[in-house]
């Protein structure tokens, strides 16, 4: 099981438009370079910035965290097996506290964006 990074800064979300075809290629792609495709892209626009001649205002790496893993999942400062399993026992313990919670969903995609 893989879980998605946590962020310590401030991620902005943007939507790009492709071609359907174009975008499954581009996931096969990073799934076989051991990535994903939103880290493909983040690449992708650090890269293109730093070309262009535009200073980052944040750092260029954000520290990220994962809570699951396993050996297919990309890794880059790989915490010690014993860290990670505490850390997902303690996400798992949060999320069985929280079975309660019902918060009225599914929303669209509108209502999720509405501020």
């Amino acid at each position: 099981m893989y879980a998605s990074p946590v962020y310590t800064e401030p991620m902005k979300n943007i939507t790009f438009s492709a071609n359907e075809e174009l975008i499954e290629q581009a996931r096969a792609a990073a799934r076989s370079q051991g990535t994903t495709l939103n880290v493909a892209v983040r690449k992708w626009l650090k890269d293109y910035s730093s070309s262009a001649g535009v200073a980052a205002e944040s750092p260029s790496q954000p520290e990220k965290r994962s809570c699951v893993s396993n050996s297919t999942a990309p890794q880059e400062n790989q915490e010690p097996q014993s860290v990670r399993t505490a850390r997902a026992n303690r996400f798992l313990a949060v999320m069985a506290s929280l079975k309660h919670a019902d918060l009225g969903g599914p929303y669209t995609r509108d209502e999720l964006n509405e501020r």
